[in-house]
């Protein structure tokens, strides 16, 4: 019985411990639920704390006047250049060409190209119309690699009647070489000032050079665009010019009018110098003698000399040589152009232009005169 009383004893005992432990070990547990909590709590306020601050700097910065940036114009970007949307043809080389504005009349407005050798043959004079490059005053055309020569113009077949306008308003070029390649994508330009005569017909025909084309109507002495220095935009030769500053052929006047009595312009003279009198006292006058006549007597050093002619005289005008259609002093192409135009109704004479372009003294202005101021200036008359 003491036994059993003994153990019940021990088990009240180990329960009473088991119920202390575990009131510790919830009481401790509690202490750091709250703990842990209360850290949680912390936290948002610092969390709460730091957004404030945001927002205060925000808030500053906001109230900070800013510097407003200067606006940055938008580059635009560089178009490409205009070339002709035909694919070129293989075995041909692709030549360009700049039409004068002189070649344009009521008769022709655009160009053509002929050429008389080659596998690929051309039509009969003037020859192929040559085609649009899309770009204002601009043509190309595709010819065979073999073709040695071609001649640009500007696609009017000016008959064989020198007397006809028509004949005189067909323009052309010098017959241009090109063999071996060498101008394959380049651009031939014509220089008005580059005139020769035509052995077969005695007609003017134009030279020009060959430079490298950029295409939408730019030109240059170099490859590429990137490498030239300067940049041809015109028809002109020789002229570095933006379109609308594209020089003009020097227009003759329509009704120059001649001096019929120039005078020239008097030398002045020097003024004489003069010297003061010197007074002598006067001598005893005797009696006077009869007067001295005042025309010259023989001997006499006090006749007076007859005054010279002033340098104001006048002097005939010099005639201009006949064929001087332009009244420079010269007869060369220049008057045989100007008769042509005038042929062609281009541009007018006055009167006495008239007369020293009738080079064959018939009273009338025509081709013959034309032709006959050609065979001069070639020496053949």
């Amino acid at each position: 019985m003491k036994r059993i009383l003994c153990v019940l004893l021990s088990v009240l005992m180990i329960a009473s411990a088991f119920t202390i432990v575990v009131s510790a070990v919830s009481e401790t547990d509690g202490v750091a639920s709250v703990a842990t909590a209360d850290e949680a709590t912390l936290d948002e306020a610092t969390l709460d704390e730091a957004t404030v601050d945001e927002a205060t700097a925000d808030e500053a910065t906001a109230d900070e006047p800013t510097e407003p940036t200067e606006p940055t114009e938008p580059t635009e970007p560089e178009e490409d250049p205009i070339f002709p949307a035909e694919p070129q043809p293989a075995g041909t080389y692709r030549y360009y060409f700049y039409l004068p504005d002189e070649w344009i009349n009521d008769y022709a407005n655009t160009a053509g190209i002929y050429w008389w050798e080659g596998s690929i043959s051309g039509e009969y004079w003037p020859g192929n119309q040559a085609k649009d490059a899309g770009v204002e005053g601009v043509y190309y055309y595709d010819v065979a690699t073999d073709t040695p020569t071609i001649i640009w113009n500007n696609h009017l077949d000016g008959g064989m009647d020198p007397s006809a306008a028509i004949y005189s308003a067909s323009l052309q070029t010098v017959d241009i070489p090109v063999s071996g390649g060498n101008y394959d994508g380049m651009i031939y330009v014509v220089s008005l000032d580059k005139e020769f005569i035509n052995s077969y017909n005695g007609k003017v025909t134009y030279g020009g050079e060959w430079y490298y084309y950029y295409g939408s109507g730019m030109y240059g002495k170099a490859p590429t665009k990137a490498e030239a220095d300067e940049i041809f935009t015109n028809k002109s030769f020789g002229q570095w010019a933006t379109p609308d500053e594209i020089p003009t052929e020097p227009q003759v006047p329509t009704n120059p009018v001649r001096p019929t009595n120039p005078v020239r312009p008097t030398v002045p003279t020097k003024p004489a110098e003069t010297t003061p009198a010197v007074t002598e006292p006067s001598e005893v006058t005797e009696p006077s003698e009869p007067a001295i006549s005042t025309e010259p007597s023989e001997g006499s050093t006090a006749s007076t000399e007859p005054t010279k002619p002033t340098d104001s005289t006048t002097e005939p005008q010099p005639e201009f040589a006949v064929g001087d259609a332009n009244m420079d002093g010269k007869v060369n192409i220049r008057d045989a152009t100007l008769i042509q135009k005038y042929l062609a109704k281009l541009l007018t004479l006055s009167d006495e232009q008239k007369e020293y372009a009738d080079f064959d003294l018939n009273g009338k202005v025509n081709v013959r005169d034309v032709t006959a101021i050609q065979k001069k200036i070639a020496g053949l008359i």
